[in-house]
């Protein structure tokens, strides 16, 4: 599923791409694949290759977070595309379709921002200046506002593909500044669930980015 689209081929003054900008691409876009909705069988099956699971082990080694991407690992690893299937598609529509009622937790910034936690707040309306100068659109197929965890994350794909650093800066900041508290609403209700690793691997990982650029203080983990 195609998560942003480019409104028009990119021919900006920036810098040109870099082959780890499109590594850490690869790498934001695989977990937005995962969030934007239950995986296809498609997605799982590639969840369970070789170069994923290559992929996991390095990538825990490179985060020092071992034990984390190989519970992940193991979760695709030990159970067939079918019963991944139904087990991960049950608890995404159980956490974040609403299907737990008030114990479900929102995968939307405006909900972590703002104190009544209402929907399309100032996050969304920021999300979409972000896609704006980003040229991309959210695509006609997917439904959820531009403040959805996936989008976010596409939009940081989309950074990198760009090298935009600002943007980059501007992405990592934001998602680090609201995904602790998923993270924390999620290990409350489902703490064992492969989303609430798969959210605590991104936090780690934006961690990366926030030593780059000089602000690692802004993210908790």
């Amino acid at each position: 599923m195609a998560v942003v689209q480019s409104e028009t081929s990119y021919s900006g003054n920036k810098q040109p791409n870099s082959r780890e900008d499109q590594a850490q691409a690869t790498i934001t876009d695989w977990f937005a694949r995962l969030f934007i909705a239950p995986p296809k069988i498609e997605l799982l099956e590639e969840c369970r290759s070789l170069p994923v699971m290559t992929f996991l082990e390095e990538f825990g080694e490179e985060l020092k977070a071992t034990e984390l991407t190989t519970m992940i690992a193991d979760y695709f690893r030990n159970h067939s595309p079918e019963e991944l299937n139904h087990l991960i598609s049950q608890q995404y529509i159980s956490l974040f379709d609403g299907a737990l009622g008030p114990l479900s937790v929102p995968p939307y910034e405006s909900y972590y921002r703002d104190e009544n936690g209402r929907l399309f707040q100032a996050p969304y309306v920021e999300m979409l200046d972000v896609l704006t100068r980003l040229d991309v659109s959210v695509a006609a197929s997917c439904k959820e506002p531009a403040d959805h965890i996936a989008l976010e994350l596409a939009a940081l794909a989309e950074a990198f593909r760009q090298h935009d650093q600002d943007a980059i800066r501007n992405m990592t900041s934001r998602l680090a500044s609201w995904l602790p508290e998923m993270h924390a609403a999620l290990g409350k209700v489902a703490s064992h669930s492969l989303y609430t690793h798969l959210v605590e691997l991104l936090i780690i990982y934006l961690s990366s980015f926030g030593r780059l650029f000089g602000n690692q203080d802004n993210i908790k983990h």
